[in-house]
């Protein structure tokens, strides 16, 4: 109860402190609304051409991508500095003053480089996600409802896991930024639109070694009913969320436990 009561308390001066500079912090929310916007826009462009993309139709190809935006946008805003700047903190030495704080220096890292402009992207996702859940004639049953809270569960937390496993790459590779930007931003980018348009190359790669079409496409194939084959791999969402959050949160503490300072 301690750490989130701090969390929250850093959370409100990180608004506060963007607050301070009203026309940036308008500004930055708004930029952020319409970048993601411009995903969504080209996704109407697309379908108008092309009203059927691999057997899903515009609503279902929007509900794709607001359940991984939606839940990428929580884990960025909540852990953008693990993922972005923790190379940096190695490297300049700032993680010293950290390590010697009474909290885990993850926590720190993660107070001090809360992303509040993300708050605009969770917004607007959710706004989609509503959008998609409500308008492709989902039959809601306890089980479904379960489904969809389970599965976003678990795209949370193997979206965080891959954070701090990322993050953690930094204490052996000392520079992290280009391999998750190629291995996570690239690759998470062909979840956007079914895998099944994908040669099989892809459709393994984003099943197996970089799982990202749990985050998204199996979960909502079912509750789509789409008839794919192994449907029944959304199951795995929840589980690999687990996996993921144990796996990233065990690589950071060996890495936390060999870092020996930058000696300034």
């Amino acid at each position: 109860m301690y750490i989130i009561k701090l969390y929250f308390i850093h959370i409100r001066y990180a608004i506060k402190a963007g607050a301070q500079f009203k026309t940036d912090f308008i500004t930055a929310w708004i930029a952020n609304v319409v970048a993601y916007l411009i995903m969504y826009m080209q996704v109407w462009i697309l379908t108008r051409t092309y009203p059927v993309i691999g057997g899903w139709s515009y609503s279902e190809i929007i509900l794709l991508m607001a359940m991984q935006f939606f839940t990428y946008s929580i884990v960025n805003t909540a852990l953008y500095g693990v993922l972005h700047n923790m190379d940096v903190y190695i490297n300049n030495g700032e993680l010293d003053r950290m390590m010697v704080r009474p909290v885990n220096p993850v926590f720190s890292i993660v107070w001090k480089q809360f992303n509040w402009t993300g708050i605009s992207q969770i917004a607007l996702s959710a706004v989609f996600l509503i959008y998609g859940l409500s308008s492709n004639g989902i039959v809601w049953t306890y089980w479904t409802v379960g489904i969809l809270i389970l599965c976003l569960l678990g795209a949370i937390a193997l979206q965080c896991g891959v954070f701090l496993m990322f993050g953690a790459s930094a204490f052996w590779l000392k520079r992290s930024a280009s391999l998750s930007q190629m291995l996570f931003y690239n690759f998470s980018s062909f979840s956007n639109y079914p895998i099944t348009i994908f040669g099989t190359p892809v459709r393994v790669l984003l099943s197996t070694i970089l799982p990202w079409a749990y985050i998204n496409f199996y979960p909502a194939a079912r509750l789509l009913n789409k008839n794919i084959t192994c449907q029944w791999l959304y199951l795995l969402t929840p589980v690999l969320g687990a996996l993921a959050l144990v796996g990233g949160n065990y690589f950071m503490k060996l890495g936390l436990a060999r870092y020996e300072s930058v000696g300034n």
